[in-house]
């Protein structure tokens, strides 16, 4: 990829053939003098360096901003895992609640129905008492 260094800048001359996406010329003429042509330091995943190379920043850029959208893309399927997995939870929960509920009236209905059993059988006995006369009190 690259031949002599240029004596100026002391950059890599690049090997002709491809285009600068930036001067529509020929990289052997225009990326050793170009303020984007930049060095970048390579590393390997441990982060020991590898090397070093010179790079289109224009190039590196979009390779980033690619890199990037991949990465977002991502995310964004993970965030949709999670948002249909709290989904539903929200719904297991709200079906729940709902079972509970209706357990709960129907333990409420029970209660109240031997309530007013009892209440009925009291009354039933207190027809078959003599009724009982308040005490009248006396003006003084």
């Amino acid at each position: 990829m690259f031949g002599r260094k240029a004596a100026a800048t002391g950059k890599p001359v690049a090997q002709p053939g491809e285009v600068c996406p930036r001067f529509k010329r020929d990289v052997s003429e225009v990326c050793h003098t170009c303020k984007f042509y930049l060095r970048s330091e390579l590393s390997d995943e441990q982060g020991n360096k590898v090397g070093t190379s010179y790079e289109c920043a224009d190039v590196v850029a979009n390779v980033l901003l690619a890199n990037s959208i991949k990465t977002l893309i991502n995310i964004e399927r993970q965030l949709n895992g999670q948002g249909r997995a709290i989904e539903g939870f929200r719904n297991e929960i709200a079906r729940m609640t709902e079972t509970s509920t209706k357990v709960n009236v129907a333990a409420v209905t029970a209660a109240l129905s031997h309530v007013e059993q009892q209440a009925a059988a009291r009354a039933a006995r207190a027809e078959f008492l003599p009724p009982v006369q308040a005490p009248v009190r006396q003006a003084t």
